[in-house]
């Protein structure tokens, strides 16, 4: 007689059972989870892309044709860190050179 062997759930199905309010995304064989992003978050995202959409999509002032997302699905690949900008700085990094954004147009007063 065999004994009962239990299976375990596939990553995806264990991506599929996140409680509410968390996320997760499997890269390279493992799952990560984290929290829905904040308020500051996804104002920050928000204001990013209409910055973005305009030259990018659009082609006002910019190349267009691109689509622009606030949160893409990965399948197969990871997110690579392009640089760091902090302060008031004109900040453009690939493949966005052709707009520099000001990042303390970005974020609300701090003092």
């Amino acid at each position: 007689m065999h004994a009962h062997q239990k299976t375990s759930p596939s990553l995806y199905e264990l991506l599929e059972a996140l409680p509410e309010g968390l996320t997760g995304e499997i890269l390279n064989g493992q799952l990560y989870t984290q929290p829905r992003p904040s308020g500051p978050h996804v104002l920050a995202a928000s204001e990013l892309g209409y910055e973005l959409l305009g030259p990018f999509e659009r082609g006002r002032g910019g190349p267009g044709g691109w689509w622009i997302v606030q949160e893409p699905a990965l399948e197969g690949d990871a997110w690579r860190e392009i640089g760091r900008f902090a302060g008031a700085a004109p900040v453009s990094a690939a493949p966005f050179e052709a707009v520099t954004i000001r990042l303390d147009d970005l974020w609300a007063p701090t003092e």
